[in-house]
């Protein structure tokens, strides 16, 4: 599967069977780490499954506060930088899929922003939450399913183009607008 695969089948969905989904790198303060998650139910086939914070975005609520709720709940850390919008991803729910009968389909929308701390507090349903140095993450996502395999890798090589270093993500690039707050 390709990314342009998770994305080519277009048939029309209602937006009710649509399930928006924001999928969080938490970035820490030093630019160094990205946030990544256990969930309990993740399945234990020996790798460790771990992957960005993700939450459903609910009704009436932006991209930007969905994000920010999840990683106040998911992680008990609130945000130290505004939301970067990365990339939206489609996909499409297979028939055996936990939720089908909910949704035909994914919405992810990939965004980053940076932690105002280093202290991960994991809550249900997180197993464990800890940070992945950026050298070592592509390794991490070779432990992902394929489909969140490929959207993570496109997104963090969208933050490594943007940031123009693959190991350090610095807010003064990122976010040149608020340079003088930094």
């Amino acid at each position: 599967m390709s990314l342009s695969s998770l994305n080519a089948v277009k048939q029309e969905v209602p937006a009710h069977r649509i399930r928006n989904v924001a999928l969080i790198f938490l970035i820490s303060p030093d630019g160094k780490s990205v946030c990544l998650a256990l969930h309990e139910g993740a399945k234990t086939d020996g790798r460790l499954n771990m992957s960005p914070l993700q939450g459903g975005v609910e009704e009436g609520e932006s991209i930007e506060e969905a994000a920010y709720r999840e990683v106040r709940e998911e992680v008990g850390m609130v945000g130290g930088s505004p939301v970067m919008h990365l990339k939206t991803y489609e996909r499409f729910l297979s028939a055996d899929h936990p939720r089908a009968e909910l949704y035909d389909m994914y919405m992810y929308h990939s965004v980053a922003f940076f932690a105002q701390g280093y202290h991960l507090v994991p809550q249900p349903p997180l197993e464990k939450a800890s940070w992945c140095h950026l050298e070592g993450f592509d390794s991490q996502i070779g432990c992902m399913s394929e489909e969140k395999a490929l959207m993570v890798d496109d997104s963090i090589k969208l933050l490594r183009t943007r940031s123009r270093d693959p190991f350090l993500f610095r807010k003064e690039i990122l976010f040149p607008e608020l340079r003088s707050v930094f």
